[in-house]
């Protein structure tokens, strides 16, 4: 296969082979002890927080105190939260466990870690119902009402110039205690494992598949072929690609004025230059050794792989131009300005974006903009709280009780792990994620605008994008292999991506990333039609509901950029899609060119 490529000319393609998958691997869970934290951090609100949680242990029906800074999440959100936290951590296989320096955690779980002793202290004081909390209620109920209060004395006094001493050594025995009661017990040694049943933590990592599987001529030494379509003929994906391309809705021109032709002249056919050039992402002082998962996939090979089937790609229009501006907002943001005036709108559109954007880990897009505007709406209304107490809770579990403003907003799992970052960015103007963290970060600034500033040199890393570079087949790891990537993955893969594959192609590395997700998506378990762009999205979902609720799809457009409504996708007609797009049926638009 050729080295060195140009825009109109195209290496061997014929000699990518559709070989058939290989035999399915037969994966274990690694045995994982609990880790809790050497140290913390500490506040006055947190005291109050464990105050309270040691008082419900006692007292369950407890009214909550008022907290000092409106921002805080109330204590009842708190407990269940470290206490999924910890269920995440317990569940997941690791870096550490697999001697891996990268990180496959969702991002529900990610931010979601207890990091203080305040933290587990909470948890263990109200274990709650799941996994963690039935090991939990092992311990004897003294030793959880006095782990709730020295973990608010260790975390309130560190403030103070440092813990005491009875603290730290109530701490270091919940340590040992909570390990114990976490921890399983292993099997009986047998001459053979069973599928499915318990390894010892120090269980070596898988090896690599015998030379001449089909992802070896792009992956250093793959340990499994995770998604077997991405290897295929490039001119093949791009035409069952093509074939999954929806219309055009009316909706986009009706409500912003533009066509997906003229998205792609705003974004310069993909050529466009984001303002921000530095990515949003945690990045250590000194460079270590470089990931292993990572340092498998970037190789000429493998991009001249992806070269190869994106320029096959961009032979179709459908696909050109309908997700190579995938992430263009340019007419949303004009309409905010004829509504608020240029003064306020980078303001209210930033809000606005920030609001939105965390709502897409582990959602479809139709999923964050149903979510994600509700969000932008409590927080305009004032009334985030509710919202955040609220807004996760399933269809088939909302009483009388539950507020009728949310009534049409879809619950789901993991609910804390979205709300809580706006929550903090409503505090601190950030939303704080850990360091390992980068999807969200560069997708909030991938969908921004010139006014607000935006970025298209990092490539927004979600999980069709790692499993089209070959990311899975490289992790060791047992499970959590197909999820998108964390920081120590992505810091050697995006300049890689851009340098390597954007560049040649001729477009920034955001829109290279785009057009891949639509080009692999049906390779990568994208299951739905594919084509519209994110602002097509939100002006469908906006007319859907005007017309579930039977006004004017215009009014309800300007409610919703100002945050008196919210856009909800019909949820009856939701699918379950990929991470990024996951378009319902379309079949049935009507032609509508005038409201």
């Amino acid at each position: 296969m050729s080295d060195w490529w140009r825009f109109g000319d195209y290496a061997a393609v014929d000699n990518y082979e559709d070989l058939p998958p290989p035999t399915a691997r037969i994966t274990v869970r690694p045995r994982l002890p609990f880790d809790l934290p050497q140290e913390g951090s500490s506040a006055e609100e947190e005291r109050r927080l464990a105050e309270y949680a040691a008082a419900l242990v006692r007292e369950p029906k407890k009214e909550a105190p008022q907290p000092i800074d409106p921002s805080i999440y109330d204590t009842k959100q708190y407990i269940s939260d470290a206490s999924t936290a910890a269920a995440q951590r317990l569940a997941r296989p690791y870096e550490r466990a697999n001697r891996e320096s990268q990180s496959n955690v969702p991002a529900v779980a990610d931010f979601l870690k207890p990091e203080t002793p305040l933290d587990y202290a909470l948890m263990v004081g109200s274990p709650g119902f799941g996994l963690v909390g039935k090991a939990l209620t092992k311990l004897p109920r003294a030793l959880r009402i006095g782990a709730v209060a020295a973990g608010g004395l260790t975390t309130a006094d560190e403030a103070f110039g440092g813990a005491s001493g009875a603290a730290k050594k109530t701490t270091s025995a919940l340590r040992q205690a909570i390990s114990d009661a976490l921890t399983p017990t292993p099997p009986a040694k047998t001459a053979k494992e069973a599928p499915g049943s318990v390894l010892d933590p120090k269980t070596p990592p898988l090896p690599p598949l015998p030379p001449g599987s089909l992802a070896s001529p792009y992956v250093t030494n793959p340990v499994r072929i995770a998604n077997p379509g991405v290897y295929k003929n490039p001119r093949d994906i791009a035409r069952e690609a093509a074939a999954n391309v929806v219309p055009e809705h009316p909706a986009l021109k009706a409500l912003f004025g533009v066509t997906r032709d003229d998205l792609y002249q705003i974004s310069q056919q993909g050529r466009r230059q984001g303002n921000v050039t530095e990515p949003n992402i945690w990045t250590p002082n000194r460079p270590g050794k470089i990931n292993e998962a990572a340092q498998a996939v970037i190789n000429p090979t493998n991009a001249q792989r992806l070269i190869d089937t994106l320029s096959e790609a961009r032979k179709y229009e459908g696909l050109e131009k309908g997700m190579v501006p995938w992430y263009v907002m340019d007419p949303l943001y004009r309409r905010m300005e004829q509504l608020v005036g240029p003064e306020r709108a980078a303001k209210e559109y930033h809000d606005f974006n920030m609001s939105m954007t965390p709502f897409s880990a582990g959602s479809s897009v139709p999923m964050e903009i149903n979510r994600g505007t509700a969000a932008n709406m409590m927080r305009m209304r004032g009334e985030y709280p509710t919202f955040q107490e609220w807004g996760g809770l399933a269809g088939n579990k909302r009483g009388p009780d539950y507020p009728e403003i949310l009534r049409d907003v879809k619950g789901m799992m993991g609910h804390g792990g979205q709300a809580t970052p706006v929550a903090r960015y409503m505090a601190t103007g950030q939303h704080g994620y850990g360091k390992d963290s980068v999807k969200i970060n560069l997708y909030s600034g991938a969908s921004g605008v010139p006014e607000t500033g935006f970025q298209t040199r990092w490539a927004v890393p979600d999980a069709h994008f790692t499993r089209a570079v070959g990311v899975p087949d490289a992790r060791k790891i047992p499970d959590g292999y197909n999820e998108y990537m964390g920081g120590t993955e992505y810091r050697p893969i995006g300049p890689w991506y851009r340098e390597a594959v954007a560049e040649p192609l001729g477009i920034e590395a955001v829109p290279a990333q785009a057009l891949m997700w639509g080009t692999y998506g049906p390779q990568t378990g994208v299951k739905t039609k594919i084509g519209a762009g994110k602002l097509e999205l939100i002006s469908k979902s906006i007319w859907d509901r005007a017309e579930k609720l039977g006004i004017d799809p215009k009014k309800l457009r300007d409610d919703v950029l100002s945050g008196k409504a919210h856009a909800t996708w019909l949820l009856g007609a939701l699918i379950p899609a990929g991470m990024m797009g996951g378009l319902a049926s379309q079949d049935n638009y009507d032609n509508r060119d005038n409201l």
